[in-house]
């Protein structure tokens, strides 16, 4: 008897033991992730600056070049008119249909077009592109993609979130870097989000990364036609940028959390 009473005591003990030390990595897991989401925005931060300074090397360098593409290619979409708008909105939709990485694309608006026309322009093409590619997911190549995702756990859990409060999670995960822009298109289709939520989140969570891109390609544009106060415009619109790229990690970390607790009730 009492070598069995041990027994079931050193059982319960290892049971105990086993449960703080889960416990403990589910704390290291939630705070690697929420470091990830943080250091990936950051990433996206550095990656910013640097397409700027990209910019202000080759103003400097290919200066009169172009500045005289700027001037012809910005008198060929103005001799069109709206159709000239148009035209860049359906090339740029088209790219990132077939799944072209977006932040070239959309730094050539502000280059083209400056930071306001620019956001505008970019808002209105990538919100068509996230459209197309959404529908093409659900109703023409589901099961090709379906394939992709097939059994991942953290694919299941963001579906549930979505299907809880779909607005809300696209806005967030749109707002962070935990989803390649042009491969999430593709992949909100297999969930169970309704189109218009799905749209209207997209379009509000793509605004600020939106603004900031365009906003660094307007500033190129700016150091090459040397009108520095174009562009940024100086230190109110960096704290505005700072700001946005603030939000954007707080966004990222809720999101990866969200996602990591419906993991964890689907494997209870």
């Amino acid at each position: 008897m009492k070598g069995r009473r041990l027994k079931r005591g050193r059982e319960k003990k290892t049971e105990r033991v086993g449960e703080e030390e889960e416990e403990e990595e589910d704390a290291e897991g939630e705070e690697g992730d929420g470091g990830a989401a943080i250091t990936g925005t950051l990433l996206a931060g550095a990656l910013l600056v640097g397409f700027v300074g990209g910019f202000g090397a080759a103003g400097y360098v290919y200066k009169d070049q172009i500045n005289t593409f700027l001037t012809q290619f910005s008198g060929f979409i103005d001799g069109y008119g709206p159709a000239g708008y148009a035209l860049f909105v359906l090339v740029y939709a088209g790219l990132e249909v077939l799944a072209i990485p977006a932040i070239p694309l959309t730094m050539s608006a502000g280059l083209l077009f400056g930071s306001i026309t620019g956001t505008i322009i970019v808002s209105i093409s990538g919100t068509l592109a996230a459209a197309v590619a959404f529908l093409i997911a659900r109703y023409f190549a589901r099961e090709r993609i379906l394939k992709l995702v097939e059994g991942n756990k953290k694919f299941l859990a963001i579906d549930k979130a979505i299907g809880e409060n779909g607005f809300k999670v696209v806005t967030l995960l749109r707002l962070s870097p935990l989803l390649p822009f042009s491969l999430g298109n593709y992949l909100y289709g297999l969930t169970s989000v309704k189109f218009l939520p799905y749209v209207l989140g997209s379009w509000l969570g793509m605004l600020p990364g939106t603004w900031a891109y365009v906003s660094a390609g307007a500033f190129g544009r700016a150091i090459i036609q040397d009108e520095s106060e174009i562009g940024l415009g100086g230190n109110s619109q960096l704290l505005t940028l700072g700001i946005g790229l603030l939000f954007t990690a707080i966004a990222a970390t809720y999101v990866t959390r969200l996602a990591k607790d419906a993991v964890k009730e689907m494997d209870e």
